[in-house]
């Protein structure tokens, strides 16, 4: 009998860019997560926007949908390594202007779709959206900054 004890819960594939970025997400989130809401019947899963079958001509990194095939979250994913997407970095008043930049596309992903939740993640940091109507207007709200220690992504020898 072979004995294993090295702790399996840090991360140690490395990925290069964006789309192995997205891979690693939804396998090692949306795996979990379902099998989560599954056994709590909570009716979400996590997929590809084309699995939609939608006309919109945006492209959205990760969704979150239901049986019926209703929209309820859009993910937008970056890579960790670029100092201009570090969440948390960005995470104040005096760089309020730069996290508005950063959060852009979610936010414009989910005011095109009327998708109440959303979020942009690095893998390493996410932040959660949400939406409110005010006076019929869309009025994005950040929810929570959270780092993940031990990532999988880190910066690639080659890139500068």
């Amino acid at each position: 009998m072979i004995q294993y004890t090295q702790n399996l819960e840090k991360e140690i594939v490395e990925v290069g860019d964006e789309h192995r970025v997205q891979g690693r997400f939804q396998q090692s989130l949306g795996t979990v997560l379902g099998h989560i809401f599954k056994a709590q019947s909570i009716d979400l899963h996590f997929a590809n926007f084309k699995c939609l079958g939608s006309s919109y001509s945006g492209i959205h990194d990760v969704i979150l949908k239901n049986n019926t095939n209703e929209l309820k979250v859009i993910g937008e994913l970056k890579v960790p390594w670029v100092a201009q997407r570090r969440i948390g970095d960005f995470y104040s008043e005096t760089q309020l202007r730069s996290l508005r930049t950063l959060l852009a596309q979610p936010i414009d992903y989910m005011q095109d779709l009327n998708c109440m939740y959303g979020f942009l993640s690095t893998y390493n940091e996410t932040i959660f959206l949400r939406q409110e109507k005010i006076n019929g207007v869309w009025c994005p709200r950040p929810a929570m900054v959270r780092p993940v220690p031990d990532a999988a992504c880190r910066r690639p020898r080659d890139e500068h």
